[in-house]
């Protein structure tokens, strides 16, 4: 049976873990230049499904397969030294509120991944996934920084 003093332990371990997150939160730091890094990785992965899909010359497949294999290093980078500046890594695909900032991302990367991809096939348009690179990388900054922004809010963290 529980006593009253086990429940007040209870709320106040609960208490400390609330205050926990939200300290946690805000003291996040987004290391120089992350956004501009992992939105270049994510940009040079949609220029990269334009360039392998497209066919012809063999010099487009091997520069599209040197863009992903840049663009995997520069995000593992990137995750690296987000973990290195605050001890741990927030996943994007963590419950809450930023669950719908995460996949709306995700979907503007399919999208334009997508539109690469076909332009290549059905038209020849290797150099459509180029054009839609930078694109990748301002939605893939916007995103995140939205993503900060709403983690914090979520948690009550002030920054």
């Amino acid at each position: 049976m529980e006593t009253s003093s086990d429940s007040s332990d209870a709320a106040s371990e609960l208490a400390s873990i609330d205050e926990a997150r939200r300290a946690f939160a805000g003291s996040l730091v987004v290391p120089r230049g992350y956004d501009l890094t992992a939105g270049t990785a994510t940009g040079l992965n949609v220029a990269a499904v334009g360039l392998v899909f497209a066919g012809g010359p063999t010099w487009r497949a091997i520069l599209g397969v040197a863009l992903l294999v840049v663009a995997m290093a520069a995000l593992g980078w990137s995750v690296r030294r987000f973990r290195d500046a605050n001890g741990a890594w927030v996943s994007g695909l963590r419950r809450g509120r930023t669950m719908r900032v995460t996949l709306v991302g995700a979907a503007i990367q399919a999208v334009l991944g997508f539109a690469a991809a076909l332009a290549a096939v059905a038209a020849g348009w290797w150099w459509l996934g180029l054009l839609l690179a930078p694109v990748q990388l301002v939605a893939f900054v916007v995103t995140s920084r939205r993503w900060m922004t709403v983690y914090r809010a979520e948690h009550g963290a002030d920054a």
